[in-house]
């Protein structure tokens, strides 16, 4: 039922209208209003989803009352209503910056306001809209975290997958990782469940869509969900094939579906992976304290990521494989990066192997272990920065 009032300017000339509107099946007149003032009052008051608004009404005009009413109800579509034949080009573009969603004249066809007003109705979001609620509601603002790293081999996919799951324990079906585009589906072997298909795949597409999307993601007992990498020797040109629509795209989906969106990015800067990290709210950067090379290549990346449209405070510098017996140090790895190190996560062979081995994280196998706990600090820094709301609670085991 779509809920109008009707505003008039002289006493009575209104009567026929509201007649008309409410011999329509679907419509229901709320209220009747003779001046501008009581206009704003009653839409602020009933907060219908059309308000016919005359143009010229005692006290206060139609675009005063459009300009008021867009602020004392976001949800009211205002039509202004004006004698003027062509009202639609004379009025139009004085309504809309009002406030007013359309202009329709007194002459209209009564079939012609009937569809506009349909129309209206249709495309206003109900306050029970699922977007609208995750646009308007702080707790459900989706949340992007990139984790990458100058060179390969210094166990990015490891953290990622790990972070990944210590966040799904606390927000159940709402984190998703996208190895991107990663070779191997790198992150389906360290969780043991298949890949349900790869981010390629949707290279193969004009258009994505949330259900194509879903139908590409494998789920993990931890409620995690995983887009896998290319999975084969033969797709190593994925950067040229995937294109930049398509990823953001994606990244749009995934935005509209889960709350938290992890993406593992290769060790390469190219314009997709450029897209992702401006789309980011956090840019995990991994590296060791075993190489200099490595150490001087992360100061390369992070050079190359900080600027006007990455403040630096977004980008978080995490020292991995950390051990006493590094050649290395953090001061090294600070001086060298121009960055502060956030984080160290201490080097545990025996506990990561088995943990890839087994195809079980570690922050599930050895949760108590001096890696996985570092690993929830690190899971507390992403909830931290996210919009302020009630952390879900982890679940149990």
């Amino acid at each position: 039922m779509i809920r109008v009032l009707v505003s008039e300017n002289q006493p009575g000339d209104a009567d026929r209208l509201v007649g008309a509107l409410g011999e329509a099946g679907d419509i229901q007149v709320v209220g009747l209003t003779r001046d501008g003032l009581e206009t704003v009052q009653m839409i602020a008051q009933l907060h219908p989803d059309i308000a016919l608004v005359r143009a010229q009404m005692p006290g206060m005009d139609g675009f005063q009352v459009c300009r008021l009413a867009a602020v004392a109800s976001p949800h009211t579509c205002c039509i202004l209503v004006a004698e003027a034949p062509n009202a639609e080009d004379i009025l139009g573009r004085e309504a809309m910056r009002a406030g007013a969603r359309a202009v329709i004249s007194l002459q209209a066809d009564l079939g012609v306001l009937l569809r506009l007003i349909s129309d209206l109705a249709s495309v206003t979001p109900a306050l029970d809209d699922t977007d609208l609620q995750i646009a308007s509601d702080p707790t459900r603002v989706p949340f992007t975290v990139a984790v990458t790293g100058a060179k390969g081999g210094i166990g990015k996919t490891t953290i990622t997958t790990n972070l990944g799951v210590a966040l799904a324990r606390r927000f159940p079906d709402q984190v998703v990782v996208v190895d991107f585009v990663g070779h191997y589906a790198d992150i389906n072997l360290l969780l043991d469940i298949p890949a349900d298909g790869s981010i390629l795949e949707l290279a193969d597409y004009d258009e994505i869509d949330e259900a194509l999307v879903m139908s590409r993601l494998s789920r993990h007992e931890s409620s995690l969900r995983v887009m896998a990498g290319v999975n084969s020797a033969a797709s190593m040109d994925a950067p040229g094939r995937l294109g930049l629509a398509t990823v953001a795209n994606l990244l749009g989906i995934l935005r509209r579906r889960f709350r938290i969106i992890l993406f593992d990015i290769a060790p390469i800067v190219y314009p997709l992976s450029q897209y992702v990290f401006l789309r980011s709210n956090l840019i995990v950067v991994v590296s060791v304290l075993t190489e200099l090379s490595t150490i001087r290549n992360t100061g390369s990346l992070l050079a190359s990521l900080v600027g006007p449209h990455i403040p630096a405070e977004r980008v978080k510098l995490v020292a991995n494989r950390v051990d006493p017996t590094d050649p290395f140090g953090v001061a090294d790895l600070q001086q060298t990066a121009k960055h502060p190190v956030l984080l160290q996560i201490p080097r545990s062979n025996e506990v990561v192997l088995g943990a890839l081995n087994s195809g079980v994280p570690f922050v599930i196998s050895r949760p108590t272990s001096p890696v996985a706990r570092a690993v929830e600090s690190l899971a507390e820094v992403v909830v931290a920065e996210m919009p302020k709301g009630e952390e879900r609670t982890p679940s149990a085991g």
